[in-house]
């Protein structure tokens, strides 16, 4: 897992992302979390 400014920034990013677009936010979002943590 990630922490700091950057996991704040992260999540912050990516719970917005979930708002905007409840459908595909979600799939999108989290295809998108696996490469940064990973």
């Amino acid at each position: 897992h990630a922490y700091g400014p950057d996991a704040v920034r992260f999540y912050t990013r990516r719970k917005t992302i979930t708002q905007r677009w409840p459908s595909a936010g979600s799939r999108e979002g989290t295809a998108f979390s696996f490469p940064s943590n990973h």
